[in-house]
């Protein structure tokens, strides 16, 4: 129930709430999701490529795309390199703003937690 209310709170938060929801899909962290660039994904395999610099471990990373995954990509809006983003070279999607507008919606829904989630 408390991944459906995060994920129904994640709706209409633009860049932010679809960093979220991918990092739900996908179980990466978040500062590997905040900064994911549209090189790093082949559509056609559904694939997101992570060079050593990027991840924690210091290696390279494939991380396979469900048809989930790759819709939430796709919903992004191509405004630079970064796939969530609010403008042409930042990365980070407004992760403070974005977490407090969630937070304030997970509220507000608790009443709502019976409901499917979309």
């Amino acid at each position: 129930m408390e991944i459906c209310a995060i994920w129904q709170a994640c709706g209409d938060l633009g860049a932010f709430g679809r960093a979220f929801k991918l990092m739900l899909a996908t179980g990466q962290r978040r500062s590997e999701v905040g900064k994911m660039t549209w090189a790093e994904i082949d559509r056609k395999q559904m694939v997101w490529t992570l060079g050593r610099e990027r991840t924690k471990a210091d290696r390279a990373h494939e991380v396979p795309l469900s048809a989930l995954a790759m819709s939430i990509i796709e919903k992004s809006p191509k405004l630079g390199d970064f796939i969530f983003s609010n403008g042409p070279q930042r990365a980070g999607a407004g992760r403070r703003n974005g977490q407090t507008r969630r937070h304030k919606r997970m509220v507000e829904g608790e009443k709502h937690l019976g409901q499917a989630c979309a």
